[in-house]
């Protein structure tokens, strides 16, 4: 793109107000966002000794290739205090921009620099990574391309007294944590002294333990499985040494042909870090969970808020797999919740029990995250349904969990639209069409659930008043 007269500083005057004002400014160059003779023109007419734009405090750059390096560098000033890189030219491996970086913001707080090429990274751009990180010294938030996470660089980040937030996957927590270490009582530790959340590749986190040597203080862990045989290993290092956990994530984005399940025996180990709140499995292949694993694996976590077991699963599951029996366990076990989602499988509900008070949801509850599971009679699971679940709880449709962000296209199929076709097969869109079905059915009777939901109140009611009232009226001895 060229400019469409030359440039004089008659321009630079009329935008002297504006420059001055940005405070935040995100770049997506793809194509080049300038020709070449236009950032020469931009960069020698802009005014001399001082930042294009002084005020300038988080700076965005998505795509960043060869030709507006010197662009990019020019935006780089010493009150620059977040700084987000994407980079897609090889040539840009080198370390150069990141190298301008640190030298001319010294200061930043939050740095994320990413390889968008899908390329492995050279020795010369981990060495000036490494450079680059041990020179920044108020870092809070690092996000970094995990071919560039290396056991130097951790040591390095180990030091950093103010480092909360390491993301080394392409996956992160999309809200932030709702805790922080220092107002657990938590020793202290010599190492990630205020590290709290970590993402992380499985392989990485085998491949550098020493990550979790702070491990009690992490609130929140994110795991981007890259190989299903290391789940029992990954879930034994976990349990014992991430002891204060709130948020667990564990993802597979592995194509179903090379995925295997995700089992008891895998997770179990889990169940020591009994104050997980949000607990998420996502995979593309159903879990080989019974329903009494189910019920084995909500018990262990009273705190649950929030949990997914592969709600999102888009394959035909193997035996044993969870049915809606499963679902009654988590409503009597996980009072707390707010949403949960399982893959299910719906095609033969259970008979509704006699005394259906014991399985119902509390009134917490907002969300069934489904998508596909195999279901053959949409009035017979609304019927099952309708009972046990508050009158404003609805069954929600997405393709990756709502708990989770990516940088860039990274989540295959998990990041597509909820409408879109793509990834399932006959069978899969015949079960999402029912449980759409499904869904329109609850919503249809919401008048009738909101019946129920008020007569089991009264009725409780009542309960409490015939208790206290025959405590009353005992005689005392």
């Amino acid at each position: 793109m060229d400019f469409a007269e030359t440039l004089k500083p008659l321009h630079w005057d009329r935008f002297e107000r504006y420059r001055r004002r940005i405070k935040s400014l995100r770049v997506v160059s793809r194509p080049p966002a300038l020709s070449p003779g236009s950032t020469l023109e931009l960069l020698s007419t802009a005014p001399r000794g001082e930042a294009i734009f002084p005020s300038l405090t988080a700076l965005c750059w998505t795509h960043l290739d060869y030709d507006n390096r010197q662009l990019a560098i020019a935006l780089f000033h010493p009150k620059l205090e977040r700084a987000s890189l994407s980079l897609m030219d090889p040539e840009m491996q080198s370390g150069f921009v990141i190298e301008h970086l640190i030298r001319i913001s010294p200061h930043l707080q939050s740095l994320s620099y990413w390889n968008a090429t899908g390329a492995e990274s050279t020795l010369q751009a981990r060495a000036s990574v490494l450079r680059a990180f041990a020179s920044l010294q108020s870092v809070r938030s690092v996000e970094l391309d995990t071919t560039l996470l290396t056991p130097e660089l951790v040591q390095t980040l180990a030091h950093k007294p103010h480092l909360q937030r390491l993301w080394a996957s392409r996956f992160a927590p999309k809200l932030p944590s709702l805790y922080s270490s220092e107002d657990m009582d938590i020793a202290s530790s010599s190492a990630f002294p205020a590290l709290s959340e970590l993402s992380v590749e499985s392989v990485a986190l085998l491949r550098i333990p020493g990550i979790l040597v702070a491990g009690a203080r992490l609130i929140s862990l994110y795991i981007e499985v890259l190989s299903m045989d290391s789940i029992r290993a990954l879930s034994t290092l976990v349990s014992t040494r991430c002891t204060n956990l709130r948020y667990l994530c564990m993802l597979s984005n592995l194509a179903p042909d090379q995925s295997t399940p995700f089992s008891m025996d895998m997770v179990r180990p889990l169940l020591r870090l009994r104050k997980v709140e949000t607990l998420v499995i996502e995979s593309l292949v159903p879990p080989l969970l019974s329903d009494r694993d189910i019920e084995e694996l909500v018990a262990g976590f009273p705190e649950l808020r929030h949990l997914e077991i592969c709600p999102r699963a888009v394959t035909e599951p193997q035996q044993p797999c969870p049915t809606l029996a499963g679902v009654t366990s988590i409503a009597r076990h996980c009072r707390k919740l707010i949403s949960f989602g399982i893959y299910v499988d719906a095609s033969n509900p259970p008979a509704k029990p006699l005394r259906s008070d014991i399985y119902v949801f509390s009134l917490s509850l907002e969300t069934m995250h489904v998508l596909c599971s195999r279901i053959y009679e949409p009035y017979l699971v609304a019927d099952f349904l309708l009972p046990i679940m508050p009158a404003r709880a609805a069954l929600v449709f997405r393709r990756y969990s709502e708990h989770l962000q990516a940088f860039g296209d990274v989540l295959g199929t998990l990041s597509r639209s909820v409408d879109s076709e793509e990834g399932l097969n006959g069978n899969m869109k015949l079960y999402r069409n029912r449980w759409t079905e499904t869904s329109k059915l609850l919503r249809y009777l919401k008048h009738t659930r909101e019946t129920i939901v008020a007569q089991r109140t009264e009725n409780a009611k009542l309960m409490r008043q015939l208790e206290s009232g025959d405590h009353q009226s005992s005689p005392t001895i």
